[in-house]
């Protein structure tokens, strides 16, 4: 599996989200200026939430790993998802916040 098959997840998650509750996903373009970010900068509910997606057992690189404890420290949620356990992560957060999404999220499973 690649990032963009995890990538490919992740937004096929926030899409089925953003059907039952509106929040806000933004994918920041990278570019070599200023500071980068992760791969998702959303906000859910009022709660800014970070993720960045890694093929499996990739790791963040320096810079991701200090923006990612950066954003935490500002009270971000930040999910780290390369794996099946990093991804639901994220859904179960995702149905905690938007309860109606239950039933939908089967549609977009890990495999």
């Amino acid at each position: 599996m690649l990032e963009r098959d995890v990538k490919r997840k992740v937004s096929a998650l926030f899409s089925l989200a953003m059907e039952h509750d509106p929040i806000y996903v933004w994918m920041p373009v990278t570019t070599t200026f200023g500071k980068r970010g992760l791969d998702y900068i959303c906000c859910v509910q009022g709660e800014f939430v970070a993720v960045e997606t890694k093929r499996p057992k990739e790791h963040l690189r320096p810079d991701q790993r200090q923006r990612a404890r950066d954003m935490c420290m500002a009270g971000a949620r930040v999910f780290i998802i390369s794996s099946p356990e990093g991804y639901g992560s994220l859904e179960r957060y995702l149905v905690r916040k938007i309860p109606s999404l239950k039933n939908a999220v089967q549609k977009v499973a890990w495999v």
